[in-house]
């Protein structure tokens, strides 16, 4: 009997060793869910955004965004998430929506067991209206052109009855249909692309894309863009002064210099059609503005081929090309109309 107070206290003194032992097990915490927000919402899609942050020890199945028509969300839909990993900033696009309608969403994480969720949010898609229009890109620039391309992210609720893009020069004006614009030939493409040429030569253009509908025109955001300026001189196209049957005077005009000055200009023609300086050529030094020239010696009833052109330090452009066919009035058959009227006498 005397032994059994030692009993006791060994038997204590296990219990207390098993409880701290128990205190020391790692513990297993649910994953941290937080709901975003409700952004890029239309009339039958939006972008909804979560974020999932968890230990190590917290086994994450799938998690994403839950959706639901009821405040309560007895009902939902799951949009599990495609990203890689164990969870972080997340968002995900949901389509076929309703419009005009209220919808409830929160995040979710599942680890196989139970699901956590989130905060619930509300958000509301929008009624019929003018289209709603993405960002616009730049395809490529040159020193007189740009090529852009849009996206319509939502018609609306009406048929595209026109789209493009209307754009202006410089700084501080919002281009609308009333400035310049270009359209596309498909308006009912909801991913369209145009190149808008003609354009100034290192000048800033102010542009937007927009869409037009029975509810009203949408535009895109604005997008500044910058033409690069041209190294080489510009040429205007060729305009004839005078021509006879074995010549023409023809004229032109430096309408840009260029990024140096223009140390020869004039005219080169040829029986082929894209003349350059090693074929016929008038030298006409470095002339200020306009220009002309004549080009005789021709021979009747051939066909020539002519364009000014413009040099600088940079190299030679050239203007588009103009045909020449010379003819002689003496060798036409006459018709009925040149005839004298002969009368009875």
């Amino acid at each position: 009997m005397k032994h059994i107070p030692y009993i006791l206290l060994g038997g204590l003194l296990l219990l207390l060793a098993a409880a701290c032992e128990k205190d020391t097990e790692a513990t297993t915490f649910a994953p941290q869910v937080t709901t975003g927000t409700a952004t890029d919402v239309y009339r039958m899609s939006a972008t909804l955004s979560g974020k999932i942050v968890k230990t190590d020890a917290t086994p994450i199945e799938r998690f994403g965004i839950l959706l639901s028509e009821f405040p309560s969300m007895a009902e939902s839909k799951e949009l599990n998430s495609t990203m890689y990993g164990d969870g972080g900033d997340f968002e995900e696009r949901v389509e076929n929506l309703e419009p005009n309608k209220v919808y409830y969403f929160c995040a979710y994480a599942y680890s196989g067991h139970s699901t956590v969720r989130g905060e619930i949010r509300s958000f509301s898609t929008s009624e019929s209206s003018v289209p709603i229009l993405g960002e616009i890109f730049i395809e490529e620039v040159t020193e007189t052109s740009i090529t852009l391309s849009a996206t319509i992210n939502d018609n609306g609720g009406s048929e595209i009855i026109m789209s493009g893009f209307c754009y202006a020069e410089g700084y501080g004006k919002v281009p609308t249909l009333a400035d310049m614009t270009k359209n596309t030939s498909d308006p009912n493409n909801n991913h369209f692309s145009v190149t808008i040429t003609g354009l100034t030569p290192g000048t800033y253009y102010q542009i937007r894309g927009y869409a037009a509908s029975e509810y009203g025109v949408g535009y895109s955001r604005m997008l500044d863009a910058l033409l690069d300026a041209r190294a080489l001189p510009v040429v205007s196209n060729i305009t004839c002064q005078d021509s006879t049957f074995n010549s023409i005077t023809v004229a032109a005009s430096i309408t840009y210099t260029g990024s140096t000055a223009v140390t020869d200009a004039g005219f080169c023609y040829s029986s082929w059609t894209e003349p350059d300086i090693s074929d016929n050529t008038i030298s006409l030094g470095a002339p200020n503005g306009s220009f002309s020239a004549l080009i005789d010696g021709l021979t009747t009833g051939d066909t020539y081929y002519i364009r000014a052109y413009a040099k600088n330090d940079n190299g030679t452009s050239y203007s588009d090309t103009y045909v020449y066919t010379p003819t002689n009035p003496e060798d036409e058959t006459p018709t009925i109309n040149d005839m004298p009227i002969l009368g009875w006498e």
